[in-house]
């Protein structure tokens, strides 16, 4: 299996904050250090820590931090056959993370918004199965990646994040759309999960999976709901756990050619082992944590009406209230 991923590729500086600051408000923060970053590495990170084969591509400046970029990617094996080199600094995310876990980003685009739709031709072959792209491409170069995609056959999966109203037209052209529910709504226009996803569908992408925090998360298609709880985990950085749960998640729906129970909760599983420890790339779950990952004895609730067969949240989110731990330059 090989995918071809089209994304973004960053540096991430993660500050810990005590409180959030009100407009008008300085505040002080402890650094968390700097982590690869950027939502196409993140999760053609996972992809490839899944054991699929993956081709990235993006776009890197000619700074320092574009070495670093580069050297993450090769150790996990992440090839880039169309790499755009682009005169000036890298693309940079901030990440402030409060005391409970929860996070905020500003992310920078310059690089990412000069991969065009000749990369996209240049870098597609017949030898790729599946695209998987997200929301920090600009909507020229994501319209005409997954027209090209379906064009050829592939399968598409797409995590449009940050989202955009206009993301919406492309849904028929979406096999699996990864979403949170905040996304979901802007897409959908809809309130609710489940009445969320059911919209989605309707507006033509083939299986919706809404991630919902601590309230675990759900798969929709056309015969139903699966319906998983958050696993119970102490929250130290969310920062990642979005592209861990969509890589994972990608991954086992090309084995499987659909989302079953079992991969939406190794999905949920994996994004635990994240928000579980500080960083992005450094927090991710290793292949062997991956492979690790067993069945939960308990499975997630199904019904074929599109409601879920008991309320979500049953997975505890415990919280610590120290401040994240250092990370290492």
């Amino acid at each position: 299996m090989r995918v071809l991923v089209i994304g973004n590729a960053a540096v991430d500086e993660t500050l810990a904050l005590a409180d959030w600051p009100a407009p008008g408000v300085s505040v002080l923060a402890s650094p968390g250090g700097h982590d690869l970053g950027g939502k196409g590495a993140n999760q053609a990170a996972m992809l490839a820590r899944c054991g699929v084969r993956v081709d990235l591509v993006t776009a890197i400046g000619s700074d320092d931090a574009a070495t670093r970029i580069r050297e993450c990617l090769a150790v996990d094996g992440i090839a880039t056959p169309q790499l755009r080199l682009c005169e000036g600094p890298s693309d940079r995310s901030v990440i402030l993370v409060s005391r409970d876990g929860e996070n905020a980003i500003v992310t920078t685009t310059d690089c990412a918004d000069r991969i065009d739709p000749g990369d996209v031709d240049r870098a597609l072959t017949a030898d790729h199965h599946a695209l998987l792209v997200q929301g920090n491409l600009s909507e020229r170069v994501t319209e005409h990646a997954l027209r090209k995609a379906k064009a050829r056959g592939l399968k598409t999966a797409f995590n449009p994040s940050p989202v955009r109203a206009s993301f919406s037209g492309l849904l028929p052209l979406v096999d699996l759309l990864v979403v949170n529910a905040h996304e979901a709504h802007a897409l959908s226009g809809v309130a609710g999960s489940p009445d969320a996803a059911r919209a989605l569908l309707a507006r033509g992408a083939k299986t919706a999976v809404i991630t919902l925090g601590a309230e675990g998360a759900l798969s929709h298609t056309e015969e139903g709901v699966i319906d998983v709880p958050a696993k119970a985990v102490t929250v130290r950085d969310t920062a990642g756990a979005g592209d861990t749960f969509a890589g994972v998640l990608v991954a086992g729906w090309l084995e499987r050619s659909r989302v079953t129970a079992s991969e939406l909760e190794r999905a949920t599983s994996a994004a635990a082992i994240t928000v579980g420890r500080p960083g992005t790339r450094s927090s991710f779950p290793t292949r062997d944590e991956l492979r690790a990952l067993g069945r939960p004895s308990s499975g997630p609730r199904s019904t074929p009406d599109g409601r879920p067969g008991a309320p979500p949240g049953e997975g505890k989110k415990m919280i610590d209230s120290g401040p994240p731990a250092k990370l290492a330059p």
